[in-house]
């Protein structure tokens, strides 16, 4: 490719990234009649009650861990909010590339109110107070936005093995807790509603941008209840 096409090319791709966020917003805008609800996510079940059936999903459950103030943090802090979750420890090489990832999400939505961000540290002994706190002050993760929270590595894998579907394993090898890589949107009625790559930036990207669709779904009940 020769120097003038690789930068027409390089502004294209500029533009789009660019326009990308706004353009897909004003379709979910005004592409009403065609709007796609997000999926839900984990087991289901089919329930018939008096001639109705209906289904039911599968949720997030309760839990109870420090947060980085150390102020025990439960499912009340997420009430009536959407949210984003992910499970990880300081010692997995793709640490700073998930928590990038997700300061670029809280970034995006740093200003609103409806929203709140989770990591969940797997490793008690790895990641310890002081190892979180310097996590805290480098990515600048505001305690009222964005969660750094620890515990008993038990427990966190009963969370992340119930609620979230992933379960924490040992591996022997390298004598180290390991979860999979991803992060989880929770809608406000905890029901696992998209699943990301969370050390890929166009999965991160897919996550800003599914964030607002999920929105636009409470936007759209809200009207419908309001009779508009």
């Amino acid at each position: 490719m020769s120097p003038r096409l690789r930068k027409i090319y390089i502004f294209i791709i500029s533009i789009i990234v660019l326009l990308g966020p706004a353009v897909f917003y004003l379709l979910l805008e005004t592409g009403k009649n065609n709007f796609i609800m997000l999926d839900y996510f984990g087991p289901k079940k089919v329930q018939t009650e008096n001639g109705k059936t209906d289904t039911i999903y599968h949720s997030v459950g309760n839990f109870s861990f420090n947060d980085q103030q150390q102020n025990i943090i439960t499912q009340d802090f997420t009430s009536g909010k959407i949210y984003a979750a992910q499970f990880l420890t300081t010692r997995d090489s793709a640490c700073s590339k998930m928590l990038r990832g997700m300061q670029d999400a809280v970034y995006e939505y740093k200003d609103d109110t409806t929203l709140v961000f989770l990591t969940h540290f797997i490793d008690t002994t790895a990641d310890n107070k002081t190892t979180i706190d310097s996590l805290v002050n480098f990515y600048k993760a505001k305690a009222f936005k964005w969660k750094f929270l620890s515990g008993n590595t038990n427990s966190m894998d009963s969370v992340a093995r119930n609620s979230y579907t992933v379960p924490i394993l040992y591996n022997s090898k390298n004598s180290m807790w390991q979860v999979a890589q991803q992060v989880f949107l929770i809608d406000k009625e905890k029901h696992i509603r998209g699943i990301y790559d969370g050390t890929d930036l166009f999965e991160i990207k897919r996550l800003k941008e599914e964030i607002k669709v999920l929105q636009y779904e409470y936007r759209t009940k809200n009207k419908k209840i309001n009779g508009e």
